[in-house]
This record gives C-alpha cells, sequence and structure tokens, in this order.
C-alpha cells in the first residue's frame, strides 16, 4: 500500500503515517474542507489465488474515521470500496 503524496488534496505529507505494512494514518481536519488520497496497491491477482488463470481477484480497502481526542480515539465511520487485481500478462 503506498501513498501518493504528490496527487493528495487537502492533506499535508507530515500528516501521512505509515503504522503498518497494510495500515496509513492520515490526519486532516474536516472543517477545512474535503480531502482526496491517492493510494496504489502493488500485489497480483495470483498472490491471493492458487489457481491458474485468475484474470481478477475482489479485494476490500477499508476507511475508518476516528475523531481525534486526546482521552479517547472514538470510531466515527467506517466505510469499504471493493478494488480489483489483476495478474501480470
Amino acid at each position: 500500500l503506498i501513498i501518493d503524496t504528490k496527487n493528495c488534496q487537502g492533506v499535508l505529507p507530515h500528516n501521512i503515517e505509515e503504522i503498518a505494512f497494510n495500515a496509513v494514518v492520515v490526519k486532516w481536519n474536516p472543517m477545512d474542507g474535503p480531502v482526496k488520497v491517492n493510494i496504489a496497491v502493488h500485489c497480483l491477482s495470483t498472490d491471493f489465488s492458487n489457481q491458474k488463470g485468475v484474470k481478477g481477484i475482489p479485494l476490500h480497502i477499508q476507511i475508518d474515521t476516528y475523531e481525534q481526542n486526546p482521552r479517547e480515539n472514538t470510531l466515527v465511520h467506517r466505510g469499504y470500496s471493493q478494488i480489483k487485481a489483476f495478474c501480470d500478462k
């Protein structure tokens, strides 16, 4: 999972932090307007399937929105979107 910081809008690069191999934290202020974060997923459909000739496999990107609070982080919204990884030809 790679964040394309050059094409992000509404968030500064120093507010993007990789916290795990497949997890990223993006800090933003919703009062400043909408945010656009471009991500790249580098994998092949054959990485997740034992079958040969798989043309594409559905994956999900999960987005959790937390309210930042000094005492605790409260989950405000959880959403997901389906993406497809294709085999390299």
